[in-house]
Order: structure tokens, then sequence, then C-alpha cells
């Protein structure tokens, strides 16, 4: 279950979370969780290859990171200038690539967004020359192809072939110099650089990435990834970017897989990495959702004007870059640190505010044991699963659960009907005990329900900003006491601090986590959660789990080298190759003679307009062309997606050449 599933359900099961009735009992004991190992997997099994040979369509944001690679500034220019929809912070969800507006590219209509941003980009390189290229003025084509020929090998992330080198020199010299309908069209350097690094931005050596593997394994049986393939998949998935120079460098000669851990250790400890991995994270936990959440302000006003929010996420985010890169992975749930601004301190977490903590400024303290225990207690994460009229028992259980043990929660059913999205007019007056107890009591709510309302209820001793309290919003004592799902080992709790020492003394959490991190790791490929219950269910999963658990230090960093190290992240299962099919026909055409006519005596110079026709033709022209070998040897989806790209390409292509035929037409002789 994807993490931001449990929203959608929270809507779905409001009808559940009502009716009165009277609950009691007294305080229990916390019973230790069952010894329930996660079972392994044999090292040959081929479970632990989770995801096919496949090729993945660059994020907007690794996108723009690309872009990056000519100008920061022309990168600023795309998303100022909504040229390219790039995902911004509030909008990210878990994994990132989930809520991509493009997966792939089926038609003409969704490649023009692509070349409306390669197009600006292409536009800066023409207008900046000198100091994008660093070529001096006078420009020379020496320089100008010398920078280009480094960029290539930036944007399709490894050497090119030689058909690739070949492809790309021919364009340039097209671009610069090409005969039109009888028509000469020329182009200045910087232009016909600014097309060049157009065409580089639409390649399908850039947009997508690349998983189709070369060398075959047996134990367990799949294809290794190629070690430009690999460098792509690690420096995505750890910094969002295209890799480095010493990556490259590594993947060049042959020798990234035997020195893949120290290239993990050597990232790891980049700002890159830490900044990304930490976004990734705070997105995991929806804390970058926060300045979202709707709380009335007329019922609680600490929240009027929205700046809690803000701090809130702020604070969160200090936690978690503390968290991850200097503890364990257990922290998570048991770390008592904070980093508060006097507000905090002194209105949501009621401690002394910290010396140097003021409205600005957030400094390291240390909360009440008693009071709090990790993300769980944190008041950004209780904070974002509020309703706006108070305490949201369900939407806080849900997250619980979908968070912090992974277990999937199903869809109502359908016999309950569309009551469920009817809230009763009192659902405000009754406990949260009386509401757990009415859906423990009710069959069509009790079976699901009994999964994750106990998550809520150790978490009623918080109010809706995460303010530590002894009595509800109706005025009654707290009372939190329930029994733990069999999941998590059924044991007796009342708080949430005993809920995260349960978690923390099971494999329960770190099985999510690994679960979810491998799945981030993966982009879009099906993890399974390994539970003890199912033997060989979430084999690659429970191996990385099990990595971690083996590690010295169980931090987050040994997380991510368990990661790297795993078969489900080098490998790729063998997809049958596709029939070629047609090709031939679908080929990219070549100019044909009418176009590209013989040399008239005295050809006629093109104007501006038939110029920019022409080179926007030509640069179509060589991304057909680069598709072309791609497509013949590539297996099974991944085919299937180049022949919509290459039918995409080829239809703008042909409007081009429409448009050039009926304003320009050939001379008559």
């Amino acid at each position: 279950m994807r993490p931001g599933r449990w929203l959608g359900a929270r809507a779905a099961i409001v009808f559940c979370a009502t009716r009165l009735i009277a609950c009691g009992g007294g305080i229990p004991s916390v019973v230790d969780p069952p010894p329930t190992p996660t079972p392994l997997c044999d090292a040959s099994d081929p479970e632990q290859v989770v995801a096919p040979q496949r090729i993945l369509l660059l994020t907007s944001t690794q996108l723009l990171n690309m872009i990056r690679l000519v100008s920061d500034d022309a990168a600023q220019e795309v998303v100022d200038g909504a040229f390219f929809d790039v995902t911004s912070d509030f909008r990210a969800r878990f994994p990132p690539a989930a809520t991509e507006q493009f997966r792939s590219i089926p038609d003409s209509t969704t490649l023009t967004y692509f070349d409306f941003a390669a197009q600006k980009v292409g536009e800066y390189v023409r207008d900046n020359f000198a100091t994008v290229t660093g070529c001096a003025s006078p420009a020379t084509e020496a320089c100008a192809t010398s920078y280009l020929d480094g960029l290539a090998r930036k944007a399709y992330r490894r050497k090119l072939t030689t058909g690739e080198q070949e492809r790309f020199s021919a364009l340039y010299a097209e671009l610069t110099s090409q005969i039109v309908n009888d028509r000469q069209v020329t182009l200045t350097i910087p232009e016909a650089t600014g097309y060049a690094v157009r065409a580089l931005l639409l390649s399908p050596q850039l947009l997508w990435r690349w998983e189709l593997g070369s060398e075959t394994a047996s134990s367990p049986p799949g294809v290794y990834l190629t070690d430009a393939e690999l460098a792509s998949n690690l420096s995505f998935f750890l910094t969002d970017q295209p890799p480095d120079d010493a990556l490259a460098a590594d993947a060049d000669a042959g020798t990234l897989r035997a020195n893949l851990p120290a290239h993990v250790d050597r990232i790891l400890k980049t700002q890159a990495a830490r900044d990304w991995l930490t976004h990734v994270m705070h997105t995991y936990f929806t804390l970058n959702q926060l300045s979202g959440v709707i709380i009335d302000p007329g019922k609680f006003p600490i929240v009027a004007g929205g700046a809690l929010y803000g701090d809130l996420e702020t604070e969160s985010r200090m936690f978690l870059g503390d968290v991850l890169w200097n503890g364990k992975v257990t922290d998570l749930l048991t770390s008592r640190k904070a980093f508060l601004n006097s507000y905090l301190a002194s209105m949501i977490y009621g401690v002394p505010v910290p010396p140097g903590a003021t409205p600005m400024t957030f400094v390291e303290t240390t909360l009440p044991a008693d009071q709090r225990a990790g993300m769980l207690t944190n008041a950004g994460f209780i904070t974002r699963s509020a309703r706006a009229t108070g305490v949201g028992l369900v939407g806080r259980g849900l997250a619980v659960k979908a968070l912090f043990t992974c277990v999937d929660t199903p869809p109502p059913p359908e016999s309950i009907g569309t009551a469920i999205y009817q809230p009763p007019a009192n659902l405000d007056m009754q406990t949260a005990q009386e509401q757990a107890a009415y859906r423990a009591s009710t069959p069509v709510c009790g079976s699901c329900h009994a999964s994750f309302d106990p998550y809520g209820l150790v978490l009623e001793w918080y109010d809706v900003v995460g303010r530590f309290r002894t009595v509800d919003d109706l005025g009654k004592p707290v009372d939190g006491h329930t029994t733990l799902p069999p999941e998590v080992g059924g044991a007796e709790v009342q708080t949430a601090i005993q809920l995260a020492d349960v978690l923390t003394r099971s494999d329960v959490f770190t099985n999510c986590l690994a679960k979810s991190a491998l799945q981030y790791a993966l982009v879009d490929a099906q993890v399974e959660l390994p539970l003890p219950a199912h033997n060989q269910a979430g084999c690659a999963a429970a191996g990385v789990a099990d990595g971690l658990r083996r590690s010295k230090g169980q931090s987050f960093t040994d997380l991510v080298r368990a990661i790297a190290a795993s078969p489900a992240f080098t490998l790729r299962s063998v997809e049958a190759t596709t029939a070629a099919g047609q090709e031939t026909a679908a080929l990219a055409p070549a100019p044909s003679p009418r176009r590209r006519d013989r040399l008239a005596a005295a050809p006629a110079p093109a104007d501006a307009m038939l110029a920019n026709l022409a080179a926007r033709r030509s640069t179509f022209s060589f991304v057909a062309r680069e598709l072309d070998p791609l497509r013949s040897t590539s297996p099974g989806e991944a085919r299937v997606r180049l022949d919509l790209h290459h039918d995409a390409v080829v239809q703008i292509q042909d409007a081009i050449t429409s448009a050039i035929d009926a304003n320009y037409p050939v001379p008559l002789r």
C-alpha cells in the first residue's frame, strides 16, 4: 500500500467512525510481542528480482536536474515560465514518481510539453552562448562542437556509441547549413548550438532511464544492469540527479559494479544526497503537506494565520535530518530530540525555551520521556492527520498503519453504499473509546477498523496540533488503552510511547521501512511487504531488512547500503523481445529529393520563419533516428513505449514538413 492511500481510505470509512457506546477498563501492561522473525529467501530465489527489464521516463525534477547540466538559470526559467509541470515540494507524494503528470510519451500532445521546455533551454543557450559554453567571441565551430560533445556525454549518461556520435555531429552540420525546397537555410553558431541542445533534451537517451541490462546472472536468475544503467540508477536514487564525474568514470571503465559500495558511501556523504533523501522521507511521512491542513481557526485559534504549519514543517524536517544521518533507524520511533523555536517550545511542546531559540531560530532540545517518542508523537505528524473540527481518530490510525507497519487496508465493502460518505452530526460528541467500541461491535466495520483504530487510540494523548493532554476535547480524561493488531504482536498498550517500544522490539517497523525504501529505489515496481506468517512474500524487502539489522550501525545509511547491494537493485528479470513487426516502414523518413533538392545554381535565401521550421524538423528527425536502433533492440513493454514515442516524434516532424511545403513550395523550374 502506498502511504498516501490512507487519505482516501479515511474518507471512505467516515460512517463507521460513529455511534455512542460506553467503554471502560483498567490500564493494562505492555506485553512482549511474540518472537516472529521474518523468514529469509534462499540466495537463488527468483523472487529477489522484483523489476523487469524496462525503461522509465524521468520525473519532472529529474528532468529539471538534467537541464541544470546546461544552466541553473535556464532551469529556473523553465520553472518560472511554467513551460513544463515540475512537481513542487507540496505536491510531491511517496514514492516521488507516483504523482507525476507524465509516465510515458504516448502522443504528440504529450511530447509538445517536453519540447516547450527544450525550446526554452535552447533559446537560453543561443542568447547566452559565451556564458553557457565558455566559448570566447567570435564563436567558432570547434569550440561549439567541443561543448556539445561534452554535454552529449552527460545528457546520455554514458559514452555515445559510434553511431550516436555520427548522428549528433551530422545534426550540427545540418543545422548550420542545409537546402530546404531549393532555399539555403543557415544558422549562426549560437543558433545551431541552441537547437542541438534542444535536440539532446528531447533525445530518448536523456528522457528515459534505461534498465535493460546485458550480462546474464544465474543466481538469482536475471540480467545485470550495465554499468552505465547502474550509475544512473544509483545517482537518481540517492540524489535525484544524473551521475557525477566519479560515477561516470567507473561506468565508462566497466568497474562500477565492483566499486559500488564505495560509491554509495561517497555519495551519501554529500549534501546533495542528504538533502534529497531527507526530502524523500519528509514526503514519506506526508509532512510536506502540512501547509494544506485545514483546521478551524475559530475553534482552534492557535492555527490562525497559518504560521504554525510552517514551524511544524521546519521542526519535523530538522528532526528527520538529525535521525537519518546521526542515529539508528529505530530512532525514528524512540528519539526524544526536537528542534524548536521559542513558539513551538512554549505553545506546542510545553517545554522550556531552549537557550538561543527565537521565533526564527530552531534549537535542539530534549522532550519529556513520558510524553514523546520519535515521529509517532511529533507534533507535525499528528497535525497532518487532523480533521477541521478536531482530532481525527481514523485518520491518525490509518496514517500509523500505513507508514509504520505498511500493512494494506482494503477498501470498504460495496454493501455499505454511499452512507460511508455522510458523517453524523454527533461525531464530535463521542470519545475516541466510544467510537472505537461501536465499530468493534458492528460487523461491517469491526474487522477492518480493528487493524488501525488501536493506533489512533494511543494518540488520544495529543490534541489536534500535537499538544500533550490528559483531558480530551469533550473535557473527559484521556483513555488510550487498546489491544494492538495481531500484525504487531497483539500487545496491550495505552500510550504512543508504549506502541513505539513494541514496534522497536519487533521486525514490523524495519520491514516496513525496508519495503518502502526499496519501493522508492525501484520507482514503480511492486515491492511486497515481508510478513513473518508468509514465508516467501516480500522476499526482496526481507533481504534488505535483514541487511539493515545485521549492519553495525543499523542506521539509515546502512539501509541504503543494503538496498544498493540487493539483487532487486542490480538485477532485472528478462522480458521477451517484441517482434520487430513493420519496423522498416516506421523508421524515420529520410528527406525526399523534393525537400532536399539538387543544389540550384543560386538557391534563394531563407527567411527567419523557414530557418526556424527547418531547424525544428532537423531536431525531430534526429530524435526519430535516435529512437530507431533503440526500438529494434528493446524487449517487451520498453519496445511498446519507444514505438509510441517514435510515432509522436514523426507526427510532429510531418506537421513541420507540411508547414514548410505549404508556405515555401519548391519553385517551378
